[in-house]
C-alpha cells in the first residue's frame, strides 16, 4: 500500500502537505524529496491511467487525485480502526508497536481531517459510529457488513441501527433467504437517507 509505504518511509507528510506550507528555509529539500518521492508514486499508477495525472508534478496533487479513484474511504476507515482496535504488544517491541500507532494514527488524521463546518463534523460522526456499529456484528452478519461497506452509497448511523434492529426482530439471521434479500434491502434503503463515499449525505 503506498500511504504505508510513505508512513514507513517517514514521508506521509508529502501525500498530505502542500509546499508553500513547508517553511521558507526547509522547503528547497523538501521539493526535492518530493520530487524523488514522485517518481515512485506515479509508478504506482496503473499505466492506463497514467496520462490522467500528467498534469501533476507534486506528490500531494497525484494522491489527491488517486484517492478519489482508488479510495473507498469507509472501507479504509473501516480496517483503520479495527486495527487500531486489534492492535497489541505481542511478538514485538515497542519501538515496531508504537511505530504501527504512529501510521494507523496519520491514516486516520487523513481519511478524518479535522472538519472546517459543523456538516462535515455531523458527517463524520456519523462514518465512524456507523463503523463501530459494524465493528461489533456476528459472523452471521458479516455478508450485511460487506455489502455495506462496499456500497455506492453508505448509510449513516441511525440508518443502519434501524435495520440492524429490524433484522434481529425478524429473526433473519436463522434464515438465510430472508437475511439475504433484508440485507440487500438495508444497502438499497439507504440510498435515501444514506451518505456517498465522499461524505455528503441527503438531507
Amino acid at each position: 500500500m503506498v500511504q504505508l509505504w510513505f508512513c514507513g518511509q517517514g514521508h506521509a507528510d508529502h501525500l498530505t502537505t502542500k509546499a508553500f506550507v513547508i517553511a521558507t528555509d526547509e522547503r528547497a529539500q523538501w521539493q526535492q524529496i518530493d520530487a524523488s518521492l514522485y517518481t515512485i508514486l506515479w509508478f504506482s499508477i496503473a499505466l492506463t491511467l497514467q496520462h490522467s495525472y500528467q498534469a501533476f508534478d507534486k506528490c500531494y496533487d497525484v494522491w489527491i487525485k488517486a484517492k478519489k479513484v482508488y479510495t473507498n474511504n469507509v472501507q479504509c476507515l473501516y480496517n483503520v480502526i479495527t486495527t487500531m482496535m486489534t492492535t497489541k504488544l505481542e511478538n514485538m517491541d515497542m519501538q515496531t508497536y508504537l511505530s504501527k500507532l504512529k501510521c494507523l494514527i496519520a491514516n486516520y488524521n487523513n481519511l478524518m481531517p479535522y472538519p472546517s463546518n459543523k456538516e462535515t463534523f455531523e458527517q463524520q460522526r456519523h462514518q465512524y459510529f456507523m463503523i463501530l456499529a459494524l465493528v461489533g456484528l456476528l459472523s452471521e452478519l458479516e455478508f450485511v457488513r460487506n455489502q455495506i461497506l462496499s456500497a455506492h452509497v453508505v448509510p449513516i448511523y441511525n440508518t443502519i441501527s434501524e435495520r440492524l434492529l429490524h433484522l434481529c426482530i425478524l429473526h433473519n439471521v436463522a434464515n438465510p433467504f430472508a437475511s439475504s434479500v433484508d440485507s440487500f434491502a438495508l444497502v438499497s434503503h439507504s440510498s435515501n437517507h444514506g451518505s456517498g463515499r465522499g461524505g455528503n449525505h441527503e438531507k
